[in-house]
């Protein structure tokens, strides 16, 4: 098989990244992320020539990353590139298999929301001046966050139709449009109770003083 040189393999690195930017339309940050990802590989594989890149010699440029530090997210991020890179040069038929194709990407750890303290919520709802109808408001949706758990992209898609004062519910569509139905306390019941009938009241004076 014929080896490639570096100057021969650098120039299957412009192609490829030329290929990103016109026919891919990739961000120059993504180009130049490439560019380096891809010059680690390379010279981390020293004398190694294109053609005997396999599964073996990536798997061990990834182990490499790791004992160097590098976050699961980033080596998942240079594999992807490798991925790309030796796709491409099949297509082009510089290379016969893309040896990079049947790796599994690393797992990565699920990060846990940051949680504001019980103190922070209580200042944050100090704060809000239940005496005008937007401070009225800002505690409701704090207490609301507070009390029940709700997610924001739940409080966003609220309806007045979903809260059951009576019954001292709330009815949100949760992730994959499943339906939980959550309890109101006290003083967020009279809170929206409050903020309802202002709103309301509002609405019936903005009606009013149009022609």
């Amino acid at each position: 098989m014929q080896s490639l040189t570096a100057k021969r393999l650098e120039s299957h690195v412009d192609s490829f990244l030329q290929y990103l930017s016109i026919e891919r339309n990739a961000s120059q940050f993504t180009i130049r992320s490439y560019r380096i990802d891809l010059d680690k590989f390379f010279r981390f594989l020293q004398e190694g020539s294109l053609f005997t890149v396999g599964r073996k010699s990536i798997r061990a440029f990834l182990a490499h990353l790791g004992e160097l530090g590098f976050k699961p997210a980033t080596i998942n991020r240079k594999l992807a590139c490798l991925r790309s890179f030796f796709k491409f040069l099949c297509a082009r038929e510089i290379i016969q298999v893309n040896p990079a194709e049947t790796l599994f990407f690393l797992k990565q750890p699920q990060r846990l929301p940051a949680v504001l303290s019980f103190e922070a919520i209580m200042a944050a709802m100090e704060l809000a001046d239940d005496g005008s109808f937007a401070g009225l408001r800002d505690k409701v949706i704090l207490d609301m966050f507070y009390s029940t758990g709700i997610r924001l992209r739940e409080l966003v898609q609220l309806n007045i139709d979903d809260i059951d004062l009576y019954g001292g519910l709330v009815k949100v569509l949760g992730k994959g449009s499943k339906q939980r139905i959550l309890p109101l306390g006290r003083n967020l019941m009279k809170g929206l109770k409050r903020y309802l009938q202002q709103r309301k009241d509002l609405l019936l004076m903005s009606s009013q003083k149009e022609p």
